[in-house]
């Protein structure tokens, strides 16, 4: 068995009250190596007072740091020799955000996100050369709102 360790960081810009731009930087580490992955996308979303619904498209590029290969096997006693090589991938969310913060639909408001979430990935592979993986994942997250605090000398608070 194998596992995977990731982190992303990501910011979000509303351009309408139904449309924002996102973009990010993430990275992580497993068995094959590390890697790092920029994203960028945007969402649409209806701001409603309880429950926001969305949906998301986003797209990013992953690269491997130091890749090492790893062994995997199909229980049938097939055995593939993997080697993580740079990645084109890309998402679309479909859910909802849960607002556990203030009340105000105006202004950005700390949630918790129910999504769906299906997910493209192309990349080269040495012995079948361009190979595309679809995925389907469901996804709980945490969304944290900041703003700066303009009476409390730059300090950051959540929304």
């Amino acid at each position: 068995m194998h596992s995977l360790f990731a982190f992303r960081v990501g910011f979000k810009y509303e351009v309408a009250s139904w449309f924002a731009l996102q973009a990010g930087f993430g990275g992580g580490g497993s068995a094959a190596g590390g890697f790092v992955s920029p994203d960028a996308g945007g969402i649409f979303s209806y701001q409603g007072s309880k429950v926001v619904p969305f949906v998301a498209g986003v797209v990013n590029y992953s690269w491997p740091i130091r890749a090492k290969p790893i062994v995997f096997t199909d229980g049938q006693g097939d055995v593939a020799v993997l080697r993580p090589t740079n990645t084109f991938g890309y998402y679309a969310n479909f859910g909802i955000r849960v607002p556990f913060s203030h009340r105000d639909p105006e202004s950005p408001r700390s949630a918790l996100i129910i999504a769906y979430r299906f997910i493209g990935a192309a990349y080269d592979e040495a012995f079948f050369g361009r190979v595309h993986h679809d995925y389907h994942l469901g996804v709980f997250a945490l969304d944290f709102v900041l703003r700066r605090d303009p009476w409390a000398r730059g300090r950051w608070k959540l929304r």
